[in-house]
């Protein structure tokens, strides 16, 4: 928009430019009302016929305007898998060439034309699809924790899961010991480190074939790590929800819900998150090609009909021999905005710091807690 607005709608017509621009339509329903809020603040300081005005009255406007104008689009050209997936690499946007208009694989999965996609066969044996979806992995606010920090404009969530932490491990020598400010001991970790996951962005939901020949979602979602691209290379995912939405019908407790709890017995075979074969559920794994890893063509390259892969359990890696419990769910965190450190940082669910993320340096900063004192977060 050239010149001032001179009106409300004005207002929040340049508004919704800047998320539509920014990509801020990606984000968690709160994080975007969150940016809504921010905006209207700040035109609030500009414009006095702003200033009884609230996020809520630029929902009840962008409601209007969808009510008048609907009219049935143009069928859309559908995307290809290799443009899919293309667009799923080359998804950065944080890096120093952002798209202005908003990125490729955004608007192709908010577009309801892309896929489903053959992603290939699990062990060999079982056909995976993707659903592109967008949200399908949303970072959880912590009821009654309120953050030091704002929300950060950001291109991921953070995950946590077990075996995922410094802490819950012997830190070996490729990380650095060392302090912080605050007199915290730390341990300072960098991407070419290990293969941990850490920061993550979600494509959509992983479907099976049924036994009665109908396609069903797994629970699990396939992700991107979100890391370095020059080491991580976009490497794939699968993590289960704690929900998703069933295929139409209703569970037996009624809705359309399915929720996967936090602990499950092991060995239990009969929770959702179990593939075929397994004792287990499968609460986050890495995708592996089945013939081994190959140097010209990453995973993202692979997918397809011809695909054989192996999932690389992580969680049940780190689960005690002596337990009864089965994996525990990863947590996804939202990430917050450091501006002093200008550091992304995310929260345990006991309001507890629980990594940090310099862009610059591309490390990632630990508390050092005891094994007792993080298996309570």
């Amino acid at each position: 928009m050239s010149q001032q607005p001179q009106t409300v709608e004005e207002v929040f017509d340049l508004i919704r430019e800047r998320i539509l621009q920014n990509d801020i339509c990606y984000l968690d329903v709160l994080e975007v009302l969150d940016y809504i809020k921010k905006q209207i603040e700040q035109a609030k300081r500009q414009f006095p016929f702003m200033r009884d005005k609230t996020e809520w009255d630029y929902v009840e406007y962008r409601d209007y305007l969808s009510a008048i104008s609907y009219q049935p689009s143009p069928p859309q050209p559908v995307p290809t898998s290799q443009q899919f997936w293309r667009a799923a690499y080359e998804y950065d946007p944080l890096g120093p060439n952002p798209p202005s208009g908003g990125s490729e694989l955004v608007k192709l999965i908010a577009s309801g034309c892309a896929g489903p996609f053959t992603l290939g066969r699990l062990d060999g044996i079982t056909t995976l699809k993707l659903i592109p979806a967008m949200g399908a992995l949303p970072g959880l606010s912590i009821p009654g924790f309120n953050p030091p920090f704002g929300f950060a404009a950001t291109d991921s969530v953070a995950i946590s899961y077990p075996g995922g932490h410094p802490s819950e491990e012997m830190i070996s020598m490729q990380y650095q010991a060392s302090s912080s400010s605050k007199g915290k001991a730390t341990s300072t970790i960098k991407p070419q480190d290990d293969d941990k996951l850490r920061r993550c962005a979600a494509l959509g939901w992983v479907m099976r074939e049924s036994l009665v020949g109908d396609w069903e979602k797994t629970g699990h979602v396939l992700v991107i790590d979100m890391d370095d691209r020059a080491v991580r290379h976009r490497q794939p995912w699968f993590v289960l929800a704690s929900e998703w939405p069933t295929d139409g019908y209703e569970t037996p407790e009624g809705g359309f819900t399915i929720y996967a709890e936090e602990e499950v017995e092991r060995d239990d075979t009969l929770v959702p998150g179990r593939f075929l074969g397994d004792d287990n559920r499968t609460t986050i794994c890495r995708i592996k090609p089945m013939q081994g890893e190959r140097d010209d063509k990453i995973v993202l390259q692979q997918f397809g009909e011809d695909f054989d892969f192996v999932p690389v359990h992580v969680a049940e890696n780190h689960q005690a021999e002596d337990s009864d419990k089965g994996p525990g769910l990863a947590r996804i965190m939202q990430w917050h905005w450091d501006p002093e450190a200008e550091e992304e940082v995310c929260y345990t669910k006991d309001g507890l710091e629980y990594m940090r993320y310099n862009r610059q340096s591309k490390e990632y900063t630990y508390p050092n807690y005891s094994g007792s004192a993080l298996a309570e977060k």
